[in-house]
């Protein structure tokens, strides 16, 4: 279930409570008094028993929905906020959507992602586990990936190589693990094995750009810088966005000098 979807679900639910209070009421306003005191006295703690439950119904279900909405218009406003750019105010709007409604996991990742744009990688990282609990005990592809990157970012090499591996080894056609893995590798110095995995993603996505620039970039590391202009020159034969475009011919002139 999408995040919109488990919105919509806890939504219906809230006006299903106010819409059995409505009946409730109705059927309370609809029962005919009775005529003996002893009767009369019983109807009257049966009346406002059912008016004292069916206020409790209304105000749950009202409060149920406004706590839905509100929190929807957090994560909104936070998804808004990412694609304009604006970490500070991401991150705020989520982590209030995620304290309304701590058990949905769209809001979790999108804390995450406004985390990780101010960089607190570390405090990303401590969400981990909510998040592999929430997602039932394993986390998706994109989320994997995301951690893998926080773990590569605050250098623990070993734990970014694992989640990279085990991510290749589950879809071996996801390009976005190899280029990590091959960032590790280049951290780690080991230039060779860098070459080989950036490698393997050009062999299945020649137009990667990122697999591209980390090629070249192990290659001149690794003191053939000649290798490296040579890898983004073949790149002239691929199609990229213009702004992978811009940045390859920017490291050309780099590596020329």
């Amino acid at each position: 279930m999408n995040e919109l979807q488990f919105t919509l679900a806890e939504s219906l639910k809230a006006l299903a409570l106010l819409f059995l209070a409505l009946l409730a009421t109705k059927a309370l306003e609809a029962t005919p008094a009775a005529a003996g005191s002893g009767e009369a006295a019983r109807f009257r703690l049966i009346w406002t028993a059912g008016y004292a439950l069916t206020a409790a119904l209304a105000i749950w279900g009202a409060r149920g929905l406004g706590i839905e909405v509100s929190a929807g218009i957090h994560n909104f406003v936070a998804a808004a906020a990412l694609d304009q750019q604006q970490p500070g105010r991401a991150y705020t709007n989520a982590l209030a959507a995620v304290e309304l409604r701590p058990r949905v996991v769209a809001y979790w990742e999108n804390l995450e992602r406004g985390k990780i744009a101010l960089r607190q990688f570390s405090s990303a990282l401590q969400d981990e586990s909510a998040v592999r609990a929430l997602s039932g005990g394993e986390l998706d592809e994109a989320d994997a990936l995301l951690y893998a990157w926080c773990h590569y970012d605050v250098g623990d090499y070993d734990r970014a190589l694992a989640a990279t591996e085990a991510l290749i080894h589950k879809n071996p056609y996801f390009a976005a693990p190899y280029v990590l893995k091959g960032m590790v590798e280049i951290a780690e110095k080991n230039y060779d094995q860098a070459e080989k995995t950036f490698l393997a993603v050009l062999q299945m996505f020649p137009n990667d750009a990122q697999a591209v620039e980390g090629l070249a970039h192990a290659y001149y590391l690794s003191g053939t810088g000649v290798r490296a202009e040579e890898v983004l020159r073949q790149s002239e034969r691929y199609s990229f966005p213009p702004g992978a475009r811009r940045r390859i011919e920017e490291l050309k002139r780099l590596y020329a000098q």
